[in-house]
């Protein structure tokens, strides 16, 4: 049945069931489009987050998920509008917000541009190799001890 849905719809799918395991605290609401069985169809459309993580005790967390892997398609594909994504919500929803991006493998510039972003607009954008991700929630209690924990990134 999974070969039927397109690959990154397929990753957005997987990744908010992981999630959902990992954290029995959160709201997990992913944004792709379902059919009449609730299998996913299509990727989260533009100008929102491809999964909110919604926490009463903690910070929420806009997760962004790709399979691009180019310098340029991550930067600008998805930094850029991460950074969009998360400023819109911290004003409209709730301050206490973080945003985690994951991709097979994470360029050095994209870790740069995170770096402009929390220096000039004080905001946290966290990226991740997916693997490394899946391994990491098996770990930890909450989605924030990620942005406590992660300096690479800072």
């Amino acid at each position: 049945m999974f070969r039927y849905i397109g690959a990154p719809t397929r990753l957005e799918f997987l990744i908010s069931i992981a999630l959902t395991q990992s954290f029995k605290n959160l709201e997990i609401l992913p944004n792709y489009s379902v059919d009449d069985e609730g299998l996913p169809r299509f990727t989260a459309g533009g100008g929102i987050a491809d999964i909110v993580c919604k926490s009463k005790e903690t910070s929420d967390t806009l997760i962004e998920v790709t399979l691009m892997c180019g310098r340029h398609d991550q930067v600008n594909n998805e930094i850029i509008p991460i950074k969009r994504h998360l400023t819109e919500y911290k004003q409209k929803v709730k301050e206490d917000t973080f945003s985690i991006f994951l991709a097979p493998k994470i360029h050095v510039d994209v870790i740069e541009a995170i770096k402009l972003y929390k220096h000039f607009n004080n905001i946290d954008i966290i990226a991740f190799d997916i693997l490394e991700f899946l391994t990491i929630i098996k770990e930890i209690s909450n989605l924030n001890e990620l942005v406590n924990n992660n300096d690479s990134n800072l």
